[in-house]
């Protein structure tokens, strides 16, 4: 059903955002370190465009959600 295959788009592109938020938060925390690398301004950026791709497919699955409510009721 297409309505499902919305919810699973919007649920893998959280998961995605997710793991790019934590793989940028990592590097924002190694740049503190003697050893780290100097990328922390990039690393800021990346987490705030991770914030707004988990805020977006939130979006999608809330979507999804309301279609598939939307759906039952018109059979009810």
């Amino acid at each position: 059903m297409a309505i499902n295959s919305i919810s699973l788009s919007g649920l893998s592109a959280l998961r995605d955002s997710v793991a790019r938020a934590q793989e940028a938060a990592t590097q924002v925390a190694q740049a503190g370190e003697p050893d780290g690398k100097s990328g922390i301004i990039e690393a800021l950026l990346q987490l705030q465009q991770a914030k707004m791709e988990a805020r977006l497919a939130a979006r999608v699955v809330k979507a999804g959600d309301q279609m598939v409510g939307t759906v039952i009721d018109t059979f009810a």
